[in-house]
């Protein structure tokens, strides 16, 4: 179901932000956290290429998921948090969606 990830920006175009910030709204027991990331990521270097460090931006350049995972990390507290979760238990946190998907 698209529309639960679009819904969970609160930027609502499809584009990336001029000013490089994006809102993301998470619940935790049904109570929505709204989340404010920049559009810094984490990169790495390999073999004189650069990639972002975790989640990868999209064959057609999306950076929806890497400002997702951003979003959820600093709302966990670091990256260190998310390192080998339940991804059950992110898009519950996310969506507001029942654990048993």
């Amino acid at each position: 179901m698209p529309s639960r990830i679009e819904d969970l920006f609160l930027n609502t175009e499809n584009e990336l932000s001029a000013n490089g910030i994006y809102g993301v709204n998470f619940y935790t027991l049904g109570v929505r956290h709204t989340v404010i990331v920049d559009d810094w990521l984490p990169l790495r270097e390999s073999n004189g290429n650069t990639y972002t460090m975790f989640a990868g931006i999209g064959p057609d350049a999306a950076l929806w998921v890497p400002i997702l995972e951003k979003a959820f990390a600093k709302y966990q507290g670091n990256y260190q948090h998310i390192v080998g979760g339940d991804a059950r238990w992110a898009v519950r946190t996310l969506t507001g969606a029942p654990y048993d998907l």
